[in-house]
């Protein structure tokens, strides 16, 4: 049995190295270095929400307010990592993670604090939509690969969250 094990070939190497079309490395996520102001209104938030929720005796709720803030505090202080993405025959790579061409939708750019990124819609319902940074790779490139499989939508549909989301922080001003 292990005598038909086929053994790859220098030319098997070299095929698969083909199969990558562009690849690049980027922060997994957009990072703003936040001052004082931002965590005091943080903090401020988180306790007068923790009162009134006292007041009412919802214990559940204030520790769900104390989450948030804690993790409203750990994204502004910690830097992200890097991520490797690819753009392959077999679809989109990011990190680890295969997303196959038949699961991506549509694609599109954005722009967040100074960083460019492309947003890809998937079938699935988690993830919804793959937000990847290009750093310093070229849209324009990456943009004319995407082109061959998917299609580029100029105005993205934002669901009830997304909308939701710029509500609140229209509402609510942390900086």
């Amino acid at each position: 049995m292990a005598e038909n094990v086929k053994q790859p070939t220098n030319q098997d190497l070299e095929k698969k190295e083909k199969v990558k079309k562009i690849a690049w490395s980027a922060p997994a996520r957009p990072f703003k270095p936040r001052d004082k102001k931002y965590f005091t209104t943080i903090a401020v938030v988180v306790v007068v929400l923790g009162l009134i929720l006292l007041m009412v005796r919802e214990f559940l709720l204030i520790g769900v307010i104390i989450s948030l803030g804690f993790v409203s505090y750990v994204l502004a202080t910690v830097k992200p990592e890097k991520v490797n993405h690819e753009i392959n025959e077999d679809g989109v790579k990011v990190g680890p993670e295969q997303f196959m061409w038949d699961t991506l939708t549509h694609f599109f750019f954005t722009e967040q604090w100074g960083y460019k990124i492309l947003n890809i819609g998937t079938k699935k319902a988690i993830p919804g939509r793959l937000m990847i940074l290009l750093a310093n790779q070229s849209q324009e490139e990456v943009e004319g690969e995407l082109k061959k499989r998917l299609d580029k939508v100029t105005a993205p549909q934002k669901g009830f969250g997304e909308k939701a989301l710029e509500k609140a922080s229209s509402l609510l001003k942390l900086e």
